[in-house]
């Protein structure tokens, strides 16, 4: 991401050019996967590590990811949108909810408990972990 996130949610008008861009071709990814012949079900899996927060704080490309996966605003093409492209409802699954906090506490631990050395990487226990709680806050949910 182009620019730093200042500890509130960036609304269009501080998006940058580069920003605004990646939201469109994303936008465009997802319009293409949901019209699919075969309906296959769209999950976008959002990866969280150390290394993120460090450069960026809590700010990931989940900021600009979460607006076209749910359509909280109004989607980006230019056509008259449907029903189906305002409420898209796409699962944005990430790590970052469950270990932010404690990384904030604990960055060292989370760091050797979870992640391989380049702080970027989940390791096999990562893995583990990152599965069985996304699958169990998903269930949750109703997903």
């Amino acid at each position: 991401m182009s620019s730093l996130w200042t500890g509130r949610s960036r609304c269009a008008a501080q998006l940058t050019r580069r920003d605004l861009a990646y939201q469109t071709f994303f936008d465009q990814l997802l319009r293409v996967l949901l019209e699919f012949k075969s309906q296959p079900a769209v999950v976008i899996l959002g990866a969280w590590s150390p290394q993120v927060a460090l450069d960026l704080g809590y700010a990931d490309p989940q900021i600009i990811h979460t607006p076209i996966a749910q359509c909280v605003e109004p989607c980006l093409s230019s056509r008259v949108m449907s029903a189906k492209d305002r409420f898209r409802d796409v699962p944005y699954v990430s790590m970052k909810r469950l270990v932010f906090n404690t990384f904030l506490r604990f960055p060292q631990s989370i760091v050797k408990s979870f992640f391989q050395p380049d702080m970027l990487h989940p390791n096999a226990r990562g893995h583990v972990r990152a599965i069985r709680e996304t699958l169990a806050r998903l269930t949750r949910s109703g997903y």
